[in-house]
């Protein structure tokens, strides 16, 4: 059984996941259906990738939107995106800034050589001196 939550501090606030209901700390399943539980309670939740370290992945706040199978939360997820990218809201990922926008004009990282210091390989090329 799986999750939809939705970050509630940090980087991602604001955002939704699909994670185990293992992962959230005293949850109950029977009382998130029941409606003792609501949209608006926060839960500390374990967020990792891979092989569980000795002390545990790390933990943030979420309130728990759904609950279900894989294939329903996805279909949730997906639908909650499309109407949030048509009123012009990403969720979900984070904004890009184009580079051009944050770096300085006088940075240029393609400038040539200074013409008194050639690049050294480490090899050599047929026919030509080193």
């Amino acid at each position: 059984m799986y999750a939809l939550v939705k970050w509630c501090a940090g980087v991602d606030e604001g955002k939704f996941c699909i994670v185990h209901i293992k992962c959230i700390r005293n949850f109950d399943l029977e009382s998130f259906v029941n409606g003792v539980i609501t949209y608006e309670d926060e839960f500390a939740v374990e967020w990792g990738v891979g092989k569980r370290p000795k002390g545990g992945f790390p933990v943030y706040m979420a309130t728990v939107q759904s609950v279900g199978d894989m294939n329903t939360l996805e279909r949730k997820l997906d639908k909650r995106s499309k109407k949030d990218s048509e009123d012009d809201t990403i969720v979900g990922k984070r904004i890009r800034v184009a580079k051009r926008l944050w770096e300085d004009e006088d940075d240029d990282p393609l400038l040539p050589w200074p013409q008194s210091v050639e690049p050294k390989l480490p090899f050599t090329i047929k026919g030509q001196k080193s």
